[in-house]
């Protein structure tokens, strides 16, 4: 409904990134329906579930866990003191789905010989010590798998990035619409008819902005 009342087009598809069978035919839809596909954003995340159920500070451990360290862990407690569960919860689905998803949209864009592979990371990636080791390394992971997928797509006409949104939450004071700031920085990207020339790069959003002069829905260009 978001997407319409944009002016856009919006088709809905369920699916669950754990199943590599559901998204294969995500894309085979796609291709079957329109013959193409000229972006493809990974921007599957997870990790955050038993957090978002309960207080941020006191976030529930799994007891059956070889290194439950009690009743609860905090978000920024040191590695050795939270549970193994979480790298499994923030890997398994937040780096593999990029991944999988890459594998079957590459397939399309080389065939047709252009396309933008866009991969959501996030600045922990280059700032180590700064949030969870499962988190940073996770986003290493992603701006990583983003650089080789270049390097092998690069010679098909197909560019592949990874993007930091830098802002992600309607809290945050004049926040603007954070989805539509990330998706004009998606569209300005795809527009230039250098983009290849970004291919491998770890991009901010905010960069962006000020490089092809888009603002967020509210008119405001945040700093990075």
């Amino acid at each position: 409904k978001e997407v319409e009342a944009l002016g856009g087009k919006a088709v809905p598809i369920r699916c669950d990134h754990r199943d590599d069978q559901a998204v294969k035919r995500v894309f085979q839809q796609i291709k079957g329906e329109t013959g193409q596909l000229d972006i493809l954003v990974n921007n599957v995340w997870s990790g955050y579930e038993r957090m978002l159920k309960s207080d941020p500070d006191e976030i529930p451990c799994d007891p059956d866990d070889p290194n439950s360290v009690g009743a609860t862990y905090r978000w920024d407690d040191s590695f050795w003191m939270q549970p193994l569960s979480i790298w499994d919860e923030m890997h398994i689905v937040g780096v593999r789905s990029h991944y999988v998803a890459s594998v079957f949209g590459a397939s399309m864009m080389v065939e047709q010989g252009s396309g933008l592979i866009v991969s959501i990371s996030s600045i922990a990636a280059t700032r180590p010590g700064r949030s969870p080791i499962v988190y940073g390394e996770g986003h290493a992971a992603i701006d990583r798998l983003a650089q080789d997928i270049a390097e092998q797509v690069k010679p098909h006409n197909v560019t592949s990035v990874s993007l930091y949104p830098e802002r992600v939450t309607r809290e945050e004071p004049q926040a603007g619409s954070p989805h539509i700031f990330v998706g004009r920085a998606v569209a300005a990207l795809a527009a230039d008819p250098q983009m290849i020339a970004k291919s491998g790069m770890a991009l901010s959003t905010c960069e962006l902005s000020r490089e092809y002069g888009f603002t967020d829905i509210d008119g405001n260009r945040p700093n990075s």
